[in-house]
């Protein structure tokens, strides 16, 4: 009997020890000391080319020093922020602090003047001083463990003993320790979302910044390095990021500060982990995904605004293709205002880049699959003239994915027809509901900036999309087709509401953009057909001529439904959310049209969005999507 006992104790133990995540084994490794500070991205060795851009007058790299010159001078009059949460986030915090301390330490290694010191070092001591970093959101240690490291590593020479023997006990205890803990760590540890990159990244950073030994060092390297890939595999295969335009910089930024930190000390030690070919593919999707107006495709909780993208520079010196900072060149030679804390890395990673020698890419479109299959394209790099088109499968699975899956934007020169108005305000959702749980009947769908009723897409029986379910695109176009397209499966995401539905969008002979619908009606019902656009176009219908007239200040362009040429009812619909704690839409509009679907008929839809102007040149445009491209 006692050995039966101790047979099933032996069983259920193991049992156990299977079922819990594999902590990485670092390899044997000799107790060395790492290398001397600062270690961090930038050694006292490359301190000199960075001076020596910045003292050009009129360069894009002293206009960069300055305005971290100016941020750091106003930070001087404000007081140390203080340990206060937002909803559940300390992340706003973290934030501003991150971007304080690094910048002031940025400043006082390239001036040595000790205000800079002094002002990080007060800082530092106010987020010492905190009783924790609020690791339950462990995006908010992260970020502050990181921007201390930094802090930490680019001051050390000048700090006392007892200042670094109180910032390396802090951020073992607030920092590294939490990241071990199950309770904390299971958000992040092997996600594939953006919480993998900017924990790692930010605890590992930390810790080659604070710690001594290399052997310390190495768990903390070798967990990141182990688990990074699997977040760095939703690049695959072709470098999309399934959660967006700002994501993408969040999560990138984080991850390229994480990789570079390793090559500044192993060379290119860890580069076939972290570096991947679809990894290194991803910086070309970012670029096309802005649109000639200058504003982002904002499909899921991405925010609106678009600035210079610190990680580009990166990938611009690794990849030696300066076309990468042909969008960032027009950011430098504007006012500069972008508060991320990751600006002084412009400096590090290209400031040798003469922005007077970038030309612009070559390839004026980017189809990539994956988690959100997308179709970019554009006729022309130029702004004043060019036309731009987005189009996005997907599924809604994703993390901060919307029911946009089937959903266009639209842009014609520095104007945004169609467009998305990206994320709601997650605090505010929170307080009122759960916003993270995808599941089809959730509340995140009721949220109307969410479900398909306010993105441009489909519609049918005001039914929401099946969130489950995933579209592809099935082809696109050459780069260089005057008739530059791309086609989608949409039948899954509306499964059970129609019997198919196919969607190609197109931009005809550089002049105008088409939108093609085909759909299969279920046998047994009749079912309304809405067709949805949100825009900030005024919009005046003209019922008659089944179009819109959309106005803009001086712009204009006409919706116009070309066919089927009767049946279709132009209308608009409100943007006011239909609650309290969500975002005003005011100055957008939503218009379209609805059809009736007899049961069991086939219906094909073509709508043409024409600049004015260019009513010349509108074609016939009713080829069958299975013969787009032949």
């Amino acid at each position: 009997m006692r050995n039966i006992l101790f047979l099933i104790a032996l069983l259920l133990n193991l049992t156990l020890v299977s079922c819990k995540e594999k902590e990485p084994v670092p390899p044997p490794i000799s107790e060395k000391m790492m290398p001397d500070h600062p270690r961090i991205l930038w050694g006292s060795d490359e301190e000199q080319a960075i001076k020596t851009s910045i003292s050009v007058s009129g360069s894009w790299q002293k206009k960069v020093h300055d305005f971290i010159s100016t941020e750091c001078d106003k930070f001087m009059s404000l007081p140390p922020k203080e340990r206060v949460l937002t909803g559940v986030r300390l992340l706003e915090v973290s934030r501003e602090m991150k971007r304080r301390i690094i910048y002031l330490s940025y400043m006082y290694r390239v001036t040595g003047q000790e205000k800079y010191k002094d002002r990080a070092v007060k800082e530092i001591n106010a987020a010492c001083r905190f009783s924790d970093w609020n690791p339950s959101h462990f995006l908010d240690v992260a970020e502050m463990s990181l921007g201390i490291g930094i802090g930490y590593d680019w001051l050390y020479n000048n700090l006392p003993d007892s200042t670094r023997t109180k910032i390396v006990s802090t951020i073992r205890t607030k920092g590294i320790d939490p990241s071990y803990n199950s309770s904390y760590n299971s958000v992040f540890l092997n996600s594939t979302s953006n919480w993998n990159l900017v924990c790692h990244s930010g605890i590992m950073t930390a810790a080659v910044a604070t710690l001594e030994k290399e052997s310390d060092c190495q768990k903390v390297i070798s967990r990141a390095t182990t688990y990074m890939p699997t977040a760095l595999a939703a690049y695959g295969p072709d470098g999309t990021y399934p959660e967006g335009y700002g994501y993408w910089i969040y999560g990138t930024s984080f991850a390229v500060v994480g990789i570079a930190t390793l090559q500044h000390l192993y060379g290119n030690k860890y580069d076939a982990q972290l570096l991947t070919t679809y990894f290194m593919k991803t910086p070309y999707y970012y670029e096309n995904m802005i649109g000639s107006s200058g504003g982002c495709y904002s499909y899921g909780d991405t925010p609106l605004n678009t600035t210079v993208s610190p990680p580009m520079f990166w990938f611009a010196k690794k990849l030696n293709d300066p076309t990468l900072l042909w969008i960032e060149k027009n950011y430098l030679n504007a006012t500069i205002s972008n508060l991320d804390a990751f600006i002084p890395m412009l400096l590090i990673w290209a400031s040798n880049f003469d922005t007077n020698s970038i030309t612009e890419p070559t390839k004026k479109s980017f189809f990539g699959t994956g988690e959100a299959p997308i179709a970019l394209m554009r006729t022309s790099w130029n702004y004043v003239d060019a036309i731009s088109m987005a189009f996005k499968g997907g599924t809604m699975t994703t993390s901060h994915s919307h029911m946009d899956v089937g959903s266009f934007l639209f842009d014609v020169g520095a104007t945004c027809w169609a467009m998305d108005y990206g994320a709601d305000d997650y605090t505010k959702l929170e307080a009122n509901g759960n916003p993270w749980d995808m599941s089809q009947s959730s509340f995140r769908w009721t949220v109307f900036r969410y479900n398909n009723l306010a993105h441009n897409t489909l519609a049918f029986d005001g039914i929401k999309q099946i969130v489950s379910a995933k579209a592809t695109i099935t082809k696109n176009s050459d780069q260089d087709s005057n008739f530059m397209y791309a086609v989608a499966d949409l039948s899954p995401v509306f499964n059970g509401q129609v019997v198919s539905a196919q969607r190609g969008v197109a931009i005809v002979n550089s002049k105008y953009g088409l939108i093609r619908d085909e759909i299969v009606n279920l046998p047994s019902k009749s079912t309304i057909l809405r067709w949805n656009m949100l825009t900030k176009g005024v919009p005046t219908i003209q019922q008659s001529s089944q179009s819109i007239l959309l106005t803009q200040g001086n712009q204009q362009l006409t919706l116009k439904v070309a066919s089927p040429n009767t049946g279709v009812t132009m209308k608009t619909w409100s943007t006011v959310a239909p609650n309290s704690y969500e975002a005003s839409n005011s100055g957008t509009y939503l218009v379209g049209f609805e059809i009736v679907l007899p049961a069991g008929s086939t219906t094909n839809v073509n709508v043409q969005l024409v600049p004015a102007g260019n009513e010349l040149f509108v074609e016939n445009d009713d080829k069958l999507l299975s013969l787009w491209g032949q």
